[in-house]
């Protein structure tokens, strides 16, 4: 594996809107990653993700679902607390890859990979809780 992005990839967009957290550079012919950045890409190789964009607001959450390919898989609005927290855990669970089937909760969990515009509150607090990677 090079240590350079690819283009155009969902995995690159995705890391590239935290660059500053994962020590990612920019340079003239792609971009050089960090240790622990290169090590996430690697993971994302070898089982599949499911992405979550969150769009916060402050009674709700309007969340969309892609696989690693990109693909939409669900798009829903979600209440702020539990009952929108329980939803989306459900959602994840529907849309989970066939080769999570034997993984523990905690790996499965970790391969939940959410993008939302705050690092902060209770939402976010319970994504954490609940093992997903959060990138604010």
């Amino acid at each position: 594996m090079t240590d350079r992005a690819t283009v155009g990839s969902p995995v690159t967009g995705l890391l590239m809107g935290c660059h500053a957290r994962l020590g990612v550079s920019n340079l003239s012919l792609g971009c050089r990653w960090s240790p622990g950045a290169v090590n996430l890409v690697r993971l994302l190789e070898e089982l599949q993700v499911l992405f979550i964009g969150d769009d916060w607001a402050e009674d709700h959450h309007d969340l969309e679902i892609e696989d690693e390919d990109g693909r939409r898989l669900a798009r829903a609005r979600l209440p702020e607390g539990l009952d929108g927290i329980t939803r989306l855990h459900a959602l994840v669970a529907q849309h989970a890859p066939a080769v999570w089937a034997d993984l523990p909760p905690e790996q499965i969990a970790g391969q939940v990979i959410v993008g939302i515009e705050t690092d902060r509150g209770p939402w976010v607090t319970a994504l954490r809780a609940a093992g997903y990677q959060v990138f604010a």
